[in-house]
């Protein structure tokens, strides 16, 4: 029929939408711990970015990433469109949270080839600014944003299971700093915090990182 010819090609247009978004991340996130051109005659030589460059990169994941494109998963939009915005959610989230460790593990291997280079320390540092903004403030976190924290705990639980993987002792001290910092203030913002939901999704957090 007309009508669901023209609801797939609306369906197709979404997903589009949430392609590019998606390459548009990858784009960026592949600068970190990455290398350019030098400006030399020899197209052949590359030197590492430096952290000032990467503190740009991580800037945008924080804006683009760490705080949730909502509008994209609209109930308003989604359900006219006959599409599970919870489920699309996410698979957006599975697939950029995987591309953000995957970062954090090239951080962990450039952060030493020369000076002035973005630290995993640093790395984390700026996840953990913007993820976790709310607890600071002891306000409520929504429900797109308690996703994206449990998927990030998830991941970096999971990095950490697979220990031997990771080449670099430093990078394994400090994933595992990054996860008590995270244990012992969700443990402190579920004591501060009085809505009920917020406070039991808090405590899950904590018991969801078992060391």
């Amino acid at each position: 029929t007309r009508r669901s010819s023209d609801l797939r090609v609306l369906q197709g247009r979404y997903e589009a939408v949430l392609n590019h978004y998606k390459q548009w991340v990858r784009h960026v996130l592949s600068h970190l711990g990455g290398k350019r051109l030098a400006e030399t005659e020899d197209e052949n030589i590359y030197i590492p970015e430096k952290a000032a460059y990467n503190q740009k990169v991580m800037n945008f994941i924080q804006t683009y990433v760490l705080q949730p494109p909502v509008w994209m998963f609209d109930k308003t939009l989604t359900t006219n469109l006959e599409i599970d915005g919870s489920r699309e959610f996410d698979r957006f989230y599975e697939e950029l949270m995987s591309e953000i460790i995957r970062s954090l593990q090239k951080v962990g291997e450039t952060e030493n080839a020369c000076e002035d280079m973005l630290s995993v320390d640093e790395f984390l540092e700026s996840i953990h600014k913007e993820l976790f903004a709310e607890w600071a403030d002891n306000i409520p976190v929504s429900d797109a944003k308690y996703k994206v924290q449990l998927l990030y705990v998830s991941k970096l639980v999971k990095l950490l299971d697979r220990s031997e993987k990771i080449t670099s002792s430093r990078l394994l001290v400090s994933i595992m700093q990054a996860l008590n910092r995270i244990k012992e203030e969700s443990l402190d913002y579920s004591h501060k915090i009085t809505d009920p939901v917020t406070k039991k999704r808090a405590m899950f957090l904590v018991d969801s990182i078992l060391f």
